[in-house]
């Protein structure tokens, strides 16, 4: 398939993202794509951003303003809802996609219409856009369709969550029939929906940030309550084995929560 034949949506939720954003923009129109659209909603921002994306005028970028801040979930449900493409990406508004990642993605799902998702390793960048670590996605070594079983094992024993949404492309299609969900838990479903894809290379510039909130001793706090992982493995693995997988990760979230209080260092 060539490049003008491709179709994907990105889609993007700002609010008061001018610091990073015009890097973010750069890298969507450097990823060697054509045929695609990038639907920016913004959720009532007041840094200039909702100013700045009423300027763009290029066809491919569709912008939605929202009137009040709904939350940044909210802000993906309304892009999805406006996607077009075959494929959809959701990209933060500080994150930048590396070289031809993107379009490697698209293409290794055109070659495996059996799956719904196309992910890689994520590198983590500072605010100076220096990339000081990479990713690697346990069990997985070489790019290649991967049973849903070895994805899983990988996302659910790794200590910590070895991937993002921005390093993952899925059908539209697919996560029309999932409405409503995001992050991991749309992934997780796309993966318990078939074989998935796999690509050993950095698909995601992740930006992090010095006093990054969800590092934070208040985040983790609010996340270990929700026992957010117990309910996933209830949600999406066997029930033969949800029960210790669900007691292993609640163990392993308290141990962060712990180490969040002892230690300055991020987990």
């Amino acid at each position: 398939m060539n490049n003008s034949e491709l179709s994907v949506s990105i889609v993007t939720a700002t609010f008061n993202s001018m610091r990073f954003f015009e890097k973010t923009k750069q890298s969507v129109f450097s990823a060697g794509v054509e045929g695609f659209e990038w639907i920016v909603v913004d959720d009532g921002s007041s840094d200039g951003t909702r100013e700045y994306l009423q300027t763009l005028t290029d066809p491919r970028i569709k912008v939605h303003l929202k009137e009040r801040n709904t939350g940044i979930g909210d802000s993906y449900e309304i892009g999805v809802g406006l996607a077009r493409g075959k494929y959809l990406l959701i990209l933060d508004h500080d994150d930048t996609i590396p070289g031809n990642s993107l379009i490697d993605r698209i293409n290794v799902l055109e070659s495996h219409p059996e799956s719904n998702v196309a992910f890689g390793t994520v590198a983590y960048m500072d605010e100076d856009d220096h990339i000081y670590q990479v990713s690697k996605f346990p069990f997985l070594k070489h790019s290649g369709l991967v049973p849903s079983a070895r994805v899983l094992a990988g996302v659910f024993f790794a200590p910590a969550y070895p991937l993002k949404q921005g390093c993952v492309v899925l059908r539209t299609a697919f996560v029309r029939t999932v409405p409503r969900i995001f992050d991991i838990a749309l992934f997780l479903s796309g993966v318990r929906s078939g074989p998935v894809a796999f690509i050993d290379q950095p698909c995601l510039n992740y930006r992090t940030f010095r006093n990054q909130f969800s590092s934070s001793r208040k985040m983790r706090l609010i996340k270990f309550f929700h026992f957010y992982w117990a309910r996933y493995a209830f949600q999406y693995l066997p029930w033969l084995v949800s029960l210790p997988v669900a007691l292993y990760r609640t163990a392993l979230e308290f141990a962060k929560v712990l180490w969040c209080f002892i230690s300055p260092k991020r987990v």
